[in-house]
């Protein structure tokens, strides 16, 4: 049995944390003991919900070098260190692939993408320095799977699950721990219209539990629910030309498309958020 590592008393900063699957990692790590450090775009509700936490809320805009580093310069100088950096911060645009315009396509890397890799770049000098640390990047699925409608969504969470396996083997004996998270349909308010089938989907708390579970653990790939981690690995298993049939079987193609290749997220702005949120890098 693994032994436990507490994270009472360590330093966590959370990207894209005032809501969403951000919000229900806070609100885990911080029951366990953690001082959590809440970014987000809309700095107000990261500030209100830290409040509640007994953290700290700041503003965050993981698509700008300036903005990212203030943000873990401060999370540091709450904390004495940032202990563990959560690269959680994303936007899933859904739909036909040649209905989303440059413009989105660009916004999208930049966020769940570069904004990963510039969290990496910038936390990671310090952690390698006192050899200890981890990093915890939250992709998907859809970084091992695929489905009709996202495209450009799976491209991005296929570049943050090679990344972190590979800064995992590329920093290997440093002390520096690099964990990939991997939630299914996730049950958060990007998803609205979608229509899960027969996939599993993950509850916001599961996630949060599963990343606070990992880090005590040392657990270095998650799949929210278990029960996706069978689905995933089946179809990696399978030939692709039976893997593919399984999950249109499963409902996986109908999950953002409908039966006439239409957007089901018709309510939901082109980045994956509410309408009525202010254009951010923070829901999931």
């Amino acid at each position: 049995m693994t032994e436990r590592s507490s994270l009472a008393g360590r330093t966590v900063a959370i990207t894209g944390a005032a809501r969403g699957l951000g919000l229900a990692t806070a609100r885990e790590l911080s029951r366990r003991g953690a001082l959590v450090v809440l970014g987000d775009l809309d700095a107000d509700l990261a500030r209100e919900e830290a409040a509640v936490l007994d953290g700290i809320g700041l503003p965050l805009d993981v698509t700008d070098d300036a903005s990212f580093a203030g943000f873990l310069a401060q999370a540091a100088e709450h904390g004495g260190r940032v202990d563990v950096l959560v690269n959680n911060a994303g936007i899933m645009p859904t739909g036909p692939f040649l209905e989303q315009d440059d413009d989105l396509l660009r916004r999208l890397y930049e966020i769940n993408v570069l904004g990963v890799a510039r969290g990496v770049r910038l936390a990671l000098p310090a952690m390698l320095a006192r050899r200890s640390g981890e990093i915890v990047n939250v992709a998907s699925i859809a970084g091992r799977t695929v489905a009709a409608g996202m495209a450009s969504y799976c491209g991005t969470k296929h570049a943050v699950v090679g990344m972190t396996r590979a800064l995992r083997r590329e920093h290997h004996g440093s002390g520096v721990g690099f964990t990939l998270v991997m939630p299914s349909f996730a049950n958060t308010r990007i998803t609205a219209g979608a229509v899960s089938g027969l996939i599993p989907v993950a509850q916001p708390h599961q996630v949060g539990r599963g990343i606070a579970d990992a880090l005590e653990r040392g657990r270095r790939d998650l799949v929210v629910p278990r029960s996706a981690g069978v689905m995933v690995r089946l179809t990696e298993l399978l030939p692709r030309g039976i893997a593919d049939a399984t999950a249109r079987r499963l409902g996986a193609d109908l999950m953002f498309l409908d039966e006439q290749g239409r957007n089901r997220n018709a309510g939901i702005s082109p980045t994956g958020e509410a309408p009525v949120a202010p254009p951010s890098g923070s829901p999931r």
